[in-house]
């Protein structure tokens, strides 16, 4: 991947564009979105059709309704709120809670340093 994404090899005309997004996956992490909320809540409804629609190729989208099963990826702990909230991690650490759409989007923009 490090001979393949250099810039003399990359910069060929028959280079496969899809080599260059997979050295960015290889070496960032995914903006990660998670909303902590039941699902049949509308607030967390809202806050997930927000991170479905946030603009970033590379993302991770997680929806954590505590009363299904825990998450596939336990690399993080959220806290017990009393309602819908969104969290934004990046880096190995969260934002604090998120309870808007605005909020959320805006957070994202700022955290994600895939943004050049």
């Amino acid at each position: 991947m490090r001979f393949l994404a250099t810039r003399k090899v990359a910069l060929l005309r028959g280079t496969n564009v899809g080599i260059l997004l997979a050295e960015a996956e290889l070496t960032t992490e995914p903006v990660h979105l998670t909303i902590v909320g039941r699902k049949d809540d509308s607030k967390a409804q809202a806050l997930f059709a927000t991170a479905l629609r946030y603009p970033a190729s590379y993302r991770r989208v997680e929806w954590w309704d505590r009363r299904e099963a825990a998450l596939p990826n336990r690399d993080v702990q959220y806290p017990e709120l009393s309602g819908a909230a969104a969290f934004v991690c990046t880096n190995g650490a969260c934002s604090l809670p998120q309870f808007d759409g605005k909020g959320l989007a805006a957070l994202a923009e700022r955290l994600d340093g895939t943004k050049r």
